[in-house]
């Protein structure tokens, strides 16, 4: 189970991303498509030193415009290695010569990271729809062939846990089998806020295997609302 709008967001915020990174590459291919064409030279770098102590380097390119004037572009994606002298296609605006790009690949830093966060996100979220739904397709199918019980509030206990920096809260109760022995029964759930209040207010279904108690589900679909 899996906080609803917390999922909606991921889908929304995964597409938007998909969307960046197909304008970017849209764009970029529109602008090679209409702008001139020449040899630019790396005569320069800058360089940015990061937080682990790594050196980042700029390349700059001089290129010439067919009017003959000298321009200079910076590459705003770092490289590890930096030549003086080498030497790549660049496309520059023909009313703007300022504005180039270096290279034939319409497919650049910025689209690479969009669609890389665009996937991530999408693929995350796919992952945890399907597992809901096999959660619910297994308490499904408990309703129809198990057996009901019905636990009392007073009898369901919330313990908070970490995880991987995300807060989780282990639900969990206790029955006596058929030949009654203690069955410890729980649900961990990623919830926002604690459940406790919310339990107290219902008493909660449990479905079993009638053959083998360590199947069950417990029914705790409506802390999707109250999380959501």
């Amino acid at each position: 189970m899996y906080k609803q709008s917390l999922l909606k967001k991921r889908l929304i915020i995964g597409c938007i991303f998909l969307c960046i990174s197909f304008g970017v590459y849209r764009y970029n291919k529109f602008f090679r498509e209409n702008a001139n064409k020449t040899i630019g030279v790396i005569v320069d770098y800058d360089t940015s030193v990061q937080d682990d102590g790594s050196i980042k380097k700029f390349p700059i390119f001089e290129y010439t415009s067919t009017k003959g004037n000298i321009y200079q572009h910076k590459v705003i994606a770092s490289r590890d290695e930096v030549i003086v002298g080498d030497r790549d296609v660049v496309y520059y605006d023909k009313d703007n010569p300022d504005k180039a790009l270096i290279g034939d690949s319409n497919f650049d830093f910025f689209s690479f990271i969009s669609l890389a966060i665009g996937l991530v996100l999408l693929i995350s979220y796919f992952f945890v729809l399907i597992k809901n739904s096999l959660s619910n397709a297994k308490l499904m199918n408990l309703k129809l062939t198990g057996k009901k019980v019905i636990i009392p509030h007073d009898k369901v206990f919330t313990v908070r846990f970490y995880s991987d920096d995300s807060v989780y809260y282990k639900i969990f109760t206790q029955l006596d089998d058929v030949k009654n022995n203690k069955v410890h029964l729980f649900k961990s759930l990623k919830l926002k806020n604690d459940p406790k209040d919310e339990i107290k207010r219902k008493n909660i279904a449990l479905y079993l295997n009638t053959n083998n108690y360590k199947k069950y589900e417990i029914d705790l679909n409506f802390l999707n609302e109250f999380n959501g």
